[in-house]
């Protein structure tokens, strides 16, 4: 049996094209941008209802959308004929509203034979984690089609046996990967054991992006592709420090340092060289060594030095920061930093803007060791396949038809995410967005295992670099001192972990 929405959109078809038309001027300049998920900058670090929001039910929907009606472009134009594809596929969402708006008036429309029933998340029972909670539903209510939020939920369920392999799929259809990103391709392949268990419609990026005038203005030159971490500290290290702060300009900030300590941007720069907090298997701590001690001060003595802006008291009102202190944040939009590191939602909302100033974007930062390399990729929402789905060859259908160039050429139009379907990206119309693009591997970052760290490790895990770190910041120990009471504690804290 369909569902209400269902039977609604049917009745609203014969409107979407002319909807469409209507709103095309609309379309082409209200760019509100994508989420982005990489905030928190330990992704692995979550527990109870934040695991909720960012493993495999979290949506994808963007907050803003030039759509008021919540209403997509028709896909008739591009397909001669609807699908004949019939029957019942259940597919997992936490919303029938999100489902709606994101894909399912498009699903609708392409396949109206076929009746899409939506299974959700239970809550998680006393002492159960979400993601046991999350297996559990996947056993008991069974979908044939499920999305999931990151690569790190996509891992663990491959390596749990919990998904069907799309290869035969992709072989007997004939699908073109090369028309995918690599990235994207590579992301799911290394995390599905050389196969494909998923395909991404989307993804998520930062680049690091620059102020043209004030480089101008202080004679500096500009930033360029590839850069590690420290070319470009040097570059931020040539703007002046000794102004006031009222007219103070820091050559680089990134927005969330400045409600998080410095243990936010170490943790940046040791994903970007390649750094492990552990070892795969979870047993030994691997924070003591040369590499992460050039990280500790790099960052550090950037802090001591003034070449950052420090930490600020960040008022928070149920659980979110006020738009106030966002902006009070954003030193690069008020034209107070140089260079800034964030996503494409950030960029194409800077290049709508009125700023007063030119706006430049490279790559983000990547290590000399592995150039041309990426550890801020990450894929948007996953289509996969349950590996008991009770109907996969309907599931694969959808998973097909989303991941098309139909379907990316409006959602492009939608703004719905950057798009991993290559042969769109003529329809991006922003200056630079190619930085998004060029980088064309992927790595395993600071925060994939292949072993999860236990709970118990995980809750004291931040509190211990937090600790050691303050002791630097106010001169009561050294970063050598801090690194090796990091490493002791921490090991101390997995061995006790592991022996539960």
């Amino acid at each position: 049996m369909n569902m209400e929405w269902e039977n609604e959109l049917k009745q609203d078809i014969p409107n979407l094209e002319k909807r469409m038309a209507a709103n095309t001027q609309q379309v082409q300049t209200a760019i509100q941008g994508l989420k982005n998920n990489k905030r928190n900058s330990r992704p692995w670090l979550f527990s109870g209802a934040a695991v909720a929001v960012a493993i495999a039910f979290s949506v994808f929907a963007m907050q803003t959308n030039p759509w008021s009606s919540d209403t997509p472009p028709t896909t008739q134009a591009l397909y001669q004929t609807p699908s004949e594809l019939n029957g019942t596929i259940k597919t997992s969402y936490t919303d029938q509203g999100e489902f709606r708006r994101d894909y399912g008036k498009l699903i609708n429309q392409q396949f109206p034979k076929l009746s899409i029933t939506l299974s959700t998340p239970r809550t998680p029972a006393l002492k159960e984690s979400y993601r046991e909670s999350y297996d559990i539903m996947l056993k008991e209510q069974n979908p044939d089609l499920i999305t999931i939020s990151s690569d790190y939920e996509y891992k663990r369920l491959v390596s749990a046996g919990k998904l069907l392999n799309l290869d035969k799929y992709i072989n007997r259809d004939h699908l073109n990967l090369g028309e995918i990103l690599p990235s994207s391709i590579q992301a799911l392949k290394d995390r599905g054991k050389g196969s494909i268990y998923g395909l991404a419609p989307t993804f998520n990026s930062r680049s690091l992006l620059y102020n043209k005038t004030l480089f101008d203005q202080y004679h500096i030159p500009y930033p360029t592709d590839q850069m590690s971490w420290d070319e470009i500290l040097d570059l931020a290290k040539q703007f002046p420090t000794a102004n006031k702060e009222k007219d103070r300009i820091y050559g680089f900030h990134e927005m969330y340092m400045s409600s998080n300590s410095p243990v936010y941007l170490i943790n940046m720069i040791a994903n970007t060289n390649g750094l492990k907090f552990m070892n795969a298997e979870a047993t030994q701590v691997t924070m003591d060594g040369k590499e992460w001690n050039h990280v500790f001060h790099l960052a550090l003595e950037g802090y001591q030095s003034g070449l950052f802006h420090k930490p600020a008291t960040i008022i928070l009102k149920d659980n979110q920061i006020m738009p106030h202190n966002l902006k009070a944040m954003d030193l690069f939009t008020s034209g107070k930093a140089a260079m800034t590191l964030d996503s494409t939602e950030y960029y194409i909302r800077k290049s709508t803007q009125a700023l007063g100033f030119k706006v430049g974007i490279v790559t983000p930062p990547t290590s000399k060791e592995v150039p041309n390399t990426n550890t801020f990729f990450s894929n948007g929402q996953i289509f996969a396949i349950p590996a008991k789905a009770a109907n996969p060859d309907a599931a694969w259908e959808v998973i097909k038809y989303v991941n098309s160039e139909a379907v990316a050429k409006i959602k492009t139009q939608m703004n719905s995410g950057l798009t991993t379907h290559l042969s769109v990206l003529h329809s991006l119309k922003y200056e630079g967005i190619d930085a998004f693009y060029k980088m064309k591997n992927v790595t395993s970052s600071l925060y994939d295992f292949p072993v999860l760290p236990k709970n118990d490790f995980t809750r004291y895990f931040d509190a211990i670099i937090e600790d050691e770190i303050a002791k630097v910041m106010s001169g009561k120990q050294t970063i050598e001192e801090a690194q090796a009471n990091i490493q002791k504690r921490e090991q101390s804290n997995m061995n006790k972990s592991n022996a539960e």
